[in-house]
């Protein structure tokens, strides 16, 4: 899924079939209907919120003082929690957007891996793998767009998505392996 990742991150649309053919294999793997639609109810949900303040500042920006906080995880809760987490955001911004996109990564995951429950506990850690990475394959992608770039994957967001797609395929490869 690493290319597709990339894909999905260049093209918007991309999301529904890439949550299509998640939800193909949920129910190659599973052999149930019901899991596999909502895999993939789950997955095109999931990704469908903003995260584009806290990447953008974690594969570009890199700025560590604000101001002020735009309108992402507003409506989910994501900046209510993480400005809990991080009381002093304004004075530590990286860190609040490592926080922010940690959580959106367990949304994100929670949402297209839940029904998975219905056949085994492992998704549980995969969720948390999946949403501990988000951030993590974000910082890789600021350093590694230092050091090559190509002609579609040129910028520390790019190359994070990449590397948050080879995560993926390395963790939902293994979870379905396991079920």
């Amino acid at each position: 899924m690493f290319a597709l990742n990339r894909l999905r991150g260049m093209y918007g649309w991309a999301s529904k079939p890439i949550g299509f053919l998640f939800g193909l294999i949920v129910f190659f793997v599973t052999n149930n209907y019901y899991v596999a639609i909502l895999c993939t109810i789950g997955y095109i949900l999931g990704e469908s919120m903003g995260w584009g303040e806290w990447v953008g500042n974690l594969t570009t920006h890199r700025k560590n003082k604000t101001d002020t906080l735009e309108d992402e995880g507003e409506n989910n809760g994501i900046k209510y929690i993480s400005t809990k987490l991080v009381p002093n955001w304004n004075m530590a911004f990286i860190k609040y957007c490592r926080i922010a996109l940690g959580i959106r990564g367990l949304y994100w995951w929670s949402l297209a891996l839940l029904p998975l429950f219905y056949v085994s506990t492992l998704p549980l850690v995969a969720i948390i793998l999946l949403g501990v990475s988000f951030p993590l394959a974000c910082e890789i992608g600021y350093y590694t767009s230092k050091l090559w770039n190509f002609k579609h994957m040129n910028g520390g967001w790019e190359h994070s998505e990449v590397w948050y797609g080879l995560v993926q395929d390395v963790v939902l490869l293994s979870l379905f392996i396991l079920i």
